[in-house]
């Protein structure tokens, strides 16, 4: 695997590090003569399809200049590996005034979308899953069609949930339009958990690994509260511009249900019962 990674660079490669967080591929530090990258690999089949999603949701982001991503080198195949190689950024700890300005910055990227649709025009993907981003006027409608429906398909068909545990269609839509009402599209990041995004040593917040799509803005507040990591200065910050939807509190947990789902179908039992838990509190 080394041996291709070296063929990618023109300048010398000085040492290559793997590093930790990579659940779909694996990532690597390289530091060569003339800067230093991230390279990230991946071998199934339609490696590439990931990588060039990835790249589609990072240049989407860029493009509303609110949010720094890192910048894009090149993708592609070789050796039958895919590769997708990242700018470097060098990191430091959260502080208290860079989740303050996260807060600020991600509140903007909910605040610039133009579209009247949810959805996006390509499908793309959460963690290895495929993710159906089908357009759709109704935000209640696109919700359990594109995202709840096609989770709890998977987790029949693997054995996680049982047929009496997936809810009728027509009630998650009756639930949603009425604690989702009059919901606007914003351009989401799609899974903002605390793994995806990175604080510059200069302060600047970057996004990174996007699973872009129009959607209800609360979608990304709820990923951030799932598996915590966002302080309460994120969250004063994002809330100066755009205040708490009036259900906040339940759209939360709906919204996290999504992704309990995935985690369930990419991990295991180990988040069945938290997922059961939510579908019969709101729609069994």
């Amino acid at each position: 695997m080394m041996k291709w990674i070296y063929e990618l660079f023109e300048s010398d490669i000085k040492s290559i590090t793997s590093l930790s967080g990579g659940n779909v591929s694996q990532v690597f530090k390289v530091v060569t003569t003339s800067d230093v990258f991230v390279v990230k690999c991946n071998y199934e089949k339609n490696a590439e399809v990931y990588f060039k999603a990835e790249v589609n949701g990072l240049h989407q982001i860029k493009a509303t200049n609110t949010i720094e991503t890192p910048a894009i080198h090149s993708y592609g195949k070789i050796e039958n590996n895919a590769y997708l190689i990242l700018e470097w950024i060098p990191t430091k700890n959260a502080d208290q005034e860079a989740m303050h300005t996260l807060g600020i910055q991600l509140s903007q990227l909910h605040s610039t979308t133009e579209t009247t649709y949810f959805g996006a025009k390509e499908h793309n993907f959460i963690g290895n899953l495929p993710q159906n981003n089908t357009i759709n006027p109704s935000w209640s409608t696109f919700y359990a069609l594109q995202r709840l429906y096609p989770q709890l398909g998977i987790a029949r068909k693997l054995g996680y949930l049982l047929k009496e545990e997936i809810p009728n269609l027509d009630n998650i839509q009756k639930v949603m339009t009425t604690i989702a009402d009059n919901t606007k599209p914003s351009l989401l990041h799609g899974d903002l958990w605390h793994g995806n995004i990175l604080i510059h040593e200069n302060g600047t917040p970057y996004l990174i690994d996007p699973s872009v799509y129009y959607g209800h803005n609360e979608m990304d507040l709820a990923m951030t509260k799932l598996f915590g990591g966002f302080s309460n200065n994120f969250y004063q910050g994002y809330h100066e511009n755009i205040p708490p939807h009036k259900n906040q509190n339940a759209l939360t947990e709906v919204y996290q249900l999504y992704y309990l789902l995935v985690h369930l179908n990419m991990f295991g039992n180990s988040y069945r019962s938290k997922a059961v838990e939510l579908l019969k509190r709101y729609f069994l």
